[in-house]
Formats: structure tokens, C-alpha cells, sequence
């Protein structure tokens, strides 16, 4: 690995510091060295360049006024400079990266460039190790990532050197806190009446989320645009006309449409099909089961056939397979 020196842009917030080189680290973490093979590994990682600073500016009071800007416009006039982009990938090419030309966003905002693990550690003055989480192992960087500032002053974020870190769902459903706003029907029957209803107390109503935020000024409706919304499952008819019903939100069910990406099974649809397919897996047991009885069944029933047409003949004169069979009816 490469010695730092004064000259490179550090990026802190890329990673998340692993405090140790092996051994068992915050948050579950086992950390392991990475041994050669592992570092003849690829990966991919992401360069996001910032706007400067007057495009940024320009960007924001547009979205504050509650303005649309096409995408086309998006691309052509709210980009990071064409120079730092090339001056970027210029090096990362020279340090060994793979980049194609689609690996470069339009608006040279984001690059995205492939290199073993090896030359990643001597690029960027990293500490390439192995860590496992949750029952899977990667190959991730101890330390935060750095560039020489002539490449670097741009760059905002290097993403992708720990691959082990993922988004988590964190929501779950709560009664709220102390009984407030019971009346808005979001408990079980068992919660107490009538609700205190305090303002901007959990559970919070969109208003006060906006006010939170400074953002309750901004005369923005979204009227005459499509919100995307993306999510792991679809949610209910019910759950979401009770949503606008206890915020005071005239919108109905003709406004919404719910788009499945890429044919993907929703989370509920997964828990029917691996329900479906225990029963099969169970029906098929029971069949199974079922059939070996009955086999079981012919098979002394076989025998017994069998030992009654031995008792036809004497076990001198009768043929030898009637013997054999009279012999193992009567060992058995």
C-alpha cells in the first residue's frame, strides 16, 4: 500500500472505520486478512462528483420554488465540470481501472470504474480486509479511501468499499406514544379514550412533518406531477385511504398507480408461494408415506398368498420358489 501523503483528498464519511485488522469488531463484525486470491478480486467501485457550487445553488432555489427541470435540462445545464470528470478518469484509467463509456453518468456526476483489489488498496490508500456479516463474507476497506487533490478536489464520495453494509427496513408498527391521537383509529380497541391529541407528538401527522423540516412554507402540492414511489410491497387500498383520511388529504385510489418493476414478487407474494410450497412439500411426504405403506402392504400380502400355495404341497415336493417363499413368511 502506497505511504499517504499531504497532497490527497481523505474521504471520511466513504467508509465506516473497522477498528481492528482481525478478530471481532463493533457491530458483529468478524474481520479477517485478506489473503492473495483475495485481492485478485474485482470490484467496482463509485466516484461521485460534486456540482459546483453556483450550479448547486441555482438547482436548489429551482426545487425551493417548486419548479420541474426536464431531464434533458437536467443533464445539460445541472452537471459537474467535463474537465474534472476527464482529469478523473485520465488517472483512475493510469492506475489500472476499467472504465467504459457507460460507465459515466450524462451529467458527469457519477463514474463508475472496475480494478482488482489489489491495485484499489495501492490507488486509494486502502487496508483491504475480509468481513463477515450476517452469514456472508466480503471484502471490504479498513480505512477511508483518499485521492490526489489534483483528481480528488471534485470528488465527493467513493461508494462500494464495503459492500457488507446494506439498507435495512426499520419500520414496524407501534401504538402511539401515550395514548395520543387515539381517535385517529391507528390501535388495537384495547388502547385508552379519548385521545390526549398533542401536537407534534408521536404518532406525527404530515403536517407536522413538514414544519419539522421548514418545509410546511414552500406552497409545493406537486400538482400535474408523477411521484415515484419506490417500495418493497404495495401497500393496501384500506391502509392507504385511512392515511388520507386522518390527514386531512383529499386524494383517492384513481390518482394511484401501482407499477410491479420487473415482474418482482412482492414480500407477501413470497410468503404465499414458500406456504404453497411446504404444503406441497408436506403433501408430497404424505403421499410418499402413503405409498410405502402400501407397498408394504402388497408386500405381505405377496407373502401371504405365497405361504397359503406352499401349504398346497408338502415342502418336498413343492418347487423351490414356494419353499423360499414358505421359509421367509415363516422367518419373518
Amino acid at each position: 500500500m502506497a505511504e499517504p501523503t499531504a497532497e490527497r483528498k481523505v474521504f471520511h464519511d466513504s467508509v465506516v472505520p473497522i477498528p481492528v485488522q482481525s478478530g471481532l469488531a463493533p457491530n458483529g463484525l468478524m474481520v479477517q486478512p485478506a489473503a492473495s486470491e483475495h485481492r485478485d478480486e474485482t470490484m467496482t467501485l463509485h466516484f461521485s462528483l460534486a456540482l459546483p457550487p453556483e450550479v448547486e445553488a441555482e438547482l436548489e432555489a429551482k426545487v425551493a420554488r417548486g419548479e420541474t427541470v426536464p431531464l434533458e435540462a437536467l443533464h445539460r445545464d445541472y452537471r459537474a465540470k467535463q474537465a474534472d470528470a476527464e482529469a478523473l478518469i485520465a488517472w483512475l484509467k493510469a492506475e489500472g481501472f476499467d472504465i467504459k463509456d457507460e460507465d459515466v453518468s450524462p451529467d458527469h456526476t457519477s463514474i463508475y470504474a472496475t480494478a482488482p483489489v489489489a491495485q484499489i488498496e495501492k490507488s486509494l490508500n486502502v487496508n483491504m480486509v475480509r468481513v463477515t456479516h450476517g452469514g456472508f463474507t466480503y471484502t471490504a476497506a479498513r480505512n477511508a479511501p483518499s485521492l490526489p487533490v489534483e483528481v480528488g478536489a471534485a470528488v465527493q464520495e467513493i461508494g462500494g468499499l464495503q459492500p457488507f453494509h446494506r439498507a435495512h427496513k426499520h419500520g414496524k408498527r407501534r401504538p402511539p406514544h401515550r395514548g395520543n391521537r387515539v381517535g385517529l383509529g391507528l390501535v388495537h380497541e384495547a388502547m385508552p379514550t379519548p385521545a390526549p391529541n398533542i401536537a407534534n407528538a408521536p404518532p406525527y401527522l404530515v403536517s407536522e412533518v413538514l414544519k419539522a423540516y421548514n418545509a410546511d412554507g414552500l406552497n409545493v402540492t406537486g400538482n400535474g406531477q408523477t411521484i415515484a414511489i419506490l417500495i418493497d410491497t404495495f401497500p393496501t387500498d384500506a391502509d392507504l385511504q385511512g392515511f388520507w383520511q386522518r390527514n386531512n388529504l383529499p386524494v383517492n385510489l384513481t390518482r394511484i398507480t401501482k407499477i410491479n418493476v420487473k415482474g418482482a414478487l412482492s414480500p407477501h407474494q413470497r410468503a404465499r408461494r414458500r406456504s404453497t410450497s411446504s404444503g406441497r412439500a408436506g403433501s408430497r411426504r404424505a403421499r410418499r408415506s402413503a405409498s410405502t405403506r402400501a407397498v408394504r402392504s402388497r408386500s405381505w400380502t405377496s407373502i401371504a398368498r405365497s405361504t397359503a400355495s406352499s401349504r398346497t404341497f408338502p415342502p418336498s415336493r413343492g418347487c423351490g420358489s414356494c419353499r423360499s417363499a414358505s421359509g421367509s413368511a415363516r422367518r419373518t
